[in-house]
C-alpha cells in the first residue's frame, strides 16, 4: 500500500457502488482472489501465461504483455501509485478495464 499511498490522510471518495469501492481497495492492498485465491484453495501461486511470471496486480496494470495495449487505450498510467491513486478518471477507466477483460468478478 505504501507504494501507491504515502501519508495517512485520506482520499476523496467519488465512487458510489460499494462493490466498485471494495475492487479498488483491493488493487490498492494488492490482495484480490485473482492474485492470492490460490492460499484458500491450496493450489499453486498463478502465473501468467502469456509472461510466464506471478500475476500480481502491479504485473497486471504495469508489466503484463496480454494488457499494454488496452491500458494505452484507456489511458491508464503507467506507474502504479497514478494508475490506483486518488484520479477520478483513471479510477474509472481501471473498473472499465477489468469488466472489459472479465478480470471485474476475479477480484
Amino acid at each position: 500500500m505504501r507504494k501507491i499511498k504515502n501519508t495517512i490522510f485520506s482520499w476523496p471518495n467519488f465512487l458510489t457502488k460499494r462493490r466498485e469501492r471494495v475492487i479498488i481497495n483491493r488493487l490498492r492492498i494488492g490482495h484480490t482472489r485473482l492474485t492470492h485465491g490460490y492460499l484458500m484453495s491450496k493450489d499453486e501461486k498463478p502465473i501468467c501465461t502469456t509472461c510466464g511470471t506471478e500475476i500480481t496486480i502491479h504485473h497486471i496494470l504495469t508489466e503484463c504483455r496480454q494488457y499494454t495495449e488496452a491500458l494505452d487505450q484507456l489511458n491508464i498510467p503507467t506507474t502504479l501509485d497514478a494508475a490506483l491513486g486518488p484520479n477520478a478518471d483513471s479510477t474509472l477507466q481501471i473498473l472499465s478495464f477489468l469488466r472489459k477483460y472479465e478480470l471485474y468478478d476475479l477480484i
